[in-house]
């Protein structure tokens, strides 16, 4: 299964939010080898962007209430409250030094591990028709595309997509011409790992069905020769097929008894 994620994935993870966890489970299930995670490469500069954008508010807000906390410091009445707000500003500045560093481990993590989608030209063309068709902020329109692109040639794999930009990608056109592509549409992290296991797990029990279903110990073809010639009298063609649970695990090729002279 191809597991599609974009720049929330990564955010995610770095910010430790609340559907971190089930990130961390989803990028296990594919660090095992039961599933690939599929991410624009759009998107990680998007994830370092964002944060560059983050830390610099947080410091023009540290900067800021510094700088009034200076003013009331020169009060009598409000002096002994001003160490309950220093705080304040040290956790603006050391937030955004974390999430930095957290940031640079989860995408060599990911990277490790993950197919990335490169930012071609076509992709960046039909951006912006999709832009315009649904109405995509620019980052969007070449998320979309970009995964549009990798189902294109996926070749038919089951997939899904994670996205918690409800309000952008639930669209019924949009899950239309996912739906054509066989990927579901899934707008919770939790809920997507929920999804991804209960497939992985029914994949694993129909295997386990099969595996108990085809007797390998047994010779082939182990119907005598009157009875293959009754399989075949109805018109199966010329195959002998395993009817029983305990008798051939394979079909093979057969022709009908020969008569005896």
């Amino acid at each position: 299964m191809n597991i599609y994620v974009e720049t929330n994935f990564v955010l995610e993870l770095a910010s430790m939010q609340e559907q971190h966890e089930s990130c961390e489970k989803i990028i296990g299930l594919c660090e095992a080898g039961s599933a690939t995670l599929v991410l624009p490469a759009f998107c990680v500069a998007e994830s370092y962007e964002t944060l560059i954008r983050r830390a610099k508010r947080r410091t023009q807000i540290a900067n800021a209430l510094a700088g009034e906390l200076r003013q009331l410091s020169r009060s009598k009445p409000y002096k002994d409250e001003i160490d309950a707000f220093q705080s304040i500003t040290g956790l603006l500045a050391r937030s955004s030094q974390e999430e930095d560093q957290r940031l640079i481990a989860v995408l060599e993590r990911v990277l490790k591990i993950a197919d990335i989608i490169p930012l071609e030209a076509g992709i960046v063309l039909n951006a912006t028709q999709y832009r315009v068709t649904y109405k995509f902020e620019p980052q969007d329109s070449i998320v979309y595309s970009s995964v549009l692109h990798h189902l294109a040639s996926a070749g038919g794999v089951e997939s899904c997509f994670i996205n918690r930009n409800r309000r952008d990608f639930d669209d019924p056109d949009i899950e239309k011409s996912r739906a054509n592509q066989g990927c579901k549409m899934l707008f919770s992290f939790t809920n997507g790992y929920n999804y991804i296991q209960h497939r992985i797990n029914t994949a694993l029990a129909v295997e386990k069905i099969w595996a108990r279903r085809t007797n390998k110990g047994l010779q082939r073809t182990a119907l005598c020769a009157h009875e293959i010639g009754a399989i075949l009298k109805p018109g199966f063609g010329l195959n002998a097929l395993a009817i029983y649970w305990c008798a051939a695990a394979e079909a093979w090729a057969v022709s009908p008894p020969r008569r005896q002279r």
